[in-house]
């Protein structure tokens, strides 16, 4: 346990229900290789078929942990992609988020987080409400998921991102950066020789000119369901071709969902 965590589960149920979580994430098979030929995919959906045999519940609640940021050369962002996009194509089953589950200064290596309390809660509540029912958890993906960019008019390269709106319900909340916490996705560990800004994820503008522009500002509009990205270094004249969020090894989140959830992940291009 850790300062600050919980002792006593806050919700015991009479009913117990078979769920199976698989624990290994797949940091060994985060290479190209892995999501390019699809076998890591393939490797997934088997473990669930086998696990469900072995345990002879072959409808139990399968849930992938999804990789949490760690400092790395491997291709960590489109591989957490296909572990929750394969996830979603194997039946009874969810995907918990953790791309704000960042430990930089762990003392066993930033691969082994030290918050295991947040990876429990994002596990039980896919749990909660796929198994029991539970109108009051957060489904395990209902952090801010895209839904499309309309660009706007304007001297700089600008665009508004819309999310699901079964996500976004109750708004978004931005959650500022805290420098004092070990546990810290809420910004880019560049104190650290081996990260640089390239090893960080924020928002970003795909521009015509086929250049990613860090985002300069990011607002939650009026409405508090859509948010204003800006990228004042791009070149006049070019225009939006795309967006992404949290593309990289280290996702900085700062944006969360009413329930608690981050903003997940993702990469577009619109003009293809």
């Amino acid at each position: 346990m850790y300062a600050g965590a919980p002792d006593l589960p806050s919700h015991i149920s009479s009913n117990p229900r078979p769920s199976l979580s698989c624990t290994d994430r797949g940091e060994n098979d985060a290479s190209n290789d892995e999501i390019t030929s699809g076998y890591y995919a393939c490797q997934l959906s088997r473990l669930a078929r086998d696990w469900r045999a072995g345990f002879g519940s072959p409808l139990a609640h399968w849930t992938t942990i999804q990789l949490a940021p760690y400092l790395t050369s491997s291709p960590l962002a489109a591989f957490r992609s296909m572990q929750c996009e394969t996830t979603a194509a194997i039946a009874n089953a969810s995907c918990a988020v953790i791309v704000d589950d960042g430990d930089p200064l762990s003392p066993i290596g930033s691969v082994h987080s030290r918050n295991k309390q947040l990876v429990g809660r994002r596990v039980a509540a896919g749990i909660l409400a796929y198994v029991y029912g539970d109108d009051t958890a957060a489904p395990f993906q209902s952090g801010p998921r895209y839904a499309g960019i309309a660009p706007k008019a304007g001297g700089a390269l600008s665009a508004t991102v819309s999310f699901a709106p079964e996500t976004v319900e109750g708004g978004l909340v931005f959650v500022p950066p805290h420098v004092d916490s070990w546990q810290n996705s809420s910004r880019c560990p560049t104190e650290l020789p081996e990260v640089t800004l390239a090893s960080c994820g924020f928002f970003e503008l795909l521009g015509s000119d086929g250049v990613y522009y860090n985002a300069s500002d990011v607002a939650i509009d009026a409405g508090g369901v859509t948010l204003t990205v800006t990228a004042a270094s791009a070149p006049g004249g070019v225009t939006v071709a795309g967006s992404r969020f949290g593309w990289a090894v280290w996702p900085v989140v700062n944006f969360y969902g009413p329930k608690g959830l981050p903003i997940v992940p993702w990469s577009v291009n619109t003009t293809s």
